[in-house]
């Protein structure tokens, strides 16, 4: 069956313009596909982002062709593992329907990307499936939790005894709302996120002193750099189609 792929991968390449031999494709696996997608987190640029990525990895698995799906740490690629006997056909229609109802652009990735990728792959270190990516929405809500005490601590004086479950506090407010959000708009809804700041402020007070935790205002510019704020939407409107 292999063989069949190759023959196929090699004449589309022909087609197109393009000259590779077959020994440049010893590295391919008709078993494994990888995507390109816009899945990096917003509060952290160097992560995927867990929340946005989970229900699309679990809708792909629902897929009769499509065995395994992983989401790399980075957030930009996502790895396909295909069951035995699939058409190239069944591939493409299940892959395109599940982006699209998850407004996904996607693109797939050929000849040294994909070698790259498949490598990465196969020592399967910093590649996550299914409710895996739940580690990448805690790591996210800790890093807006460090983002939201280094403001705090500008301004209102926490004591290093409290820090450290205030974070914790903190991180768990978000943590919550990224494995229980209902629907795909709440990631990128500012008045969510107001929301739990408000939370945050009333917590504070406890640590710092009724009346000496910034406002929710102040909060909502230090989480977001002074720019558009601490949600997901940077993340959510570059997933959408565009036409």
């Amino acid at each position: 069956m292999k063989n069949r792929f190759f023959s196929i991968l090699l004449s589309a390449l022909t087609l197109s313009g393009i000259n590779i031999s077959a020994n440049a494709m010893s590295n391919f696996s008709d078993d494994i596909s990888f995507y390109k997608v816009p899945l990096v987190c917003n509060a952290a640029p160097s992560i995927g982002c867990g929340s946005r990525s989970k229900p699309v990895l679990l809708d792909l698995e629902k897929s009769d062709v499509i065995k395994e799906a992983w989401l790399n740490r980075q957030g930009n690629v996502i790895a396909i593992v295909w069951t035995d006997n699939s058409s190239l056909t069944d591939r493409k229609n299940g892959v395109v329907a599940v982006f699209d109802n998850n407004h996904l652009n996607a693109s797939e990735l050929m000849m040294d990307d994909y070698t790259t990728n498949l490598d990465s792959f196969t020592e399967q270190a910093g590649w996550y499936r299914g409710d895996d990516v739940n580690a990448l929405s805690k790591e996210e809500a800790g890093i807006i939790a460090d983002q939201l005490i280094t403001g705090i601590k500008v301004s209102s004086e926490l004591k290093e005894a409290d820090e450290a479950a205030f974070k914790k506090e903190i991180q768990d407010i978000f943590y919550s709302f990224f494995l229980n959000y209902k629907s795909m708009d709440q990631l990128a809804d500012a008045t969510i996120y107001k929301q739990k700041l408000g939370t945050i402020v009333k917590l504070g007070e406890k640590y710092v002193g009724e009346g000496n935790m910034p406002s929710v205002d102040e909060l909502w510019k230090v989480c977001s750099g002074g720019t558009a704020g601490c949600n997901d939407a940077s993340c959510n409107d570059s997933c959408k189609k565009t036409g």
